[in-house]
């Protein structure tokens, strides 16, 4: 999306994806947990929106993609005091420490 004179209109939004590695058997169980999470969500203070993505050529590797208004609104809800009992039910099938925060540059 660009704004006038061609920059974008989201520069400084910031993704958040986080990859998880779930079993096929598990896959509604984590569309479930996913669901419930983004519900709980809702509201967040500089939470856009958040995705979930299943890898096309590897049916265990998920990735959940949030959209922030930019960093402080993020770390704020990350350092926040319900952050881990919010995303608990996901912890399972995170992959190591993926965790990777990108900022939108253009």
């Amino acid at each position: 999306m660009s704004g006038p004179g061609g920059g974008s209109t989201r520069s400084g939004q910031v993704r958040v994806s986080v990859l998880l590695d779930v079993p096929e058997q598990e896959a509604e169980e984590l569309r479930l947990a996913y669901k419930g999470i983004s519900a709980a969500l809702a509201g967040t203070a500089g939470l856009l929106g958040n995705e979930l993505l299943r890898d096309t050529a590897d049916p265990r590797a998920w990735t959940v993609m949030s959209v922030w208004r930019d960093l402080p609104s993020f770390r704020v809800w990350e350092d926040g005091p319900d952050h881990r009992a919010q995303t608990a039910p996901l912890r399972r099938w995170v992959r190591g420490a993926r965790v990777q925060r990108v900022e939108l540059c253009y």
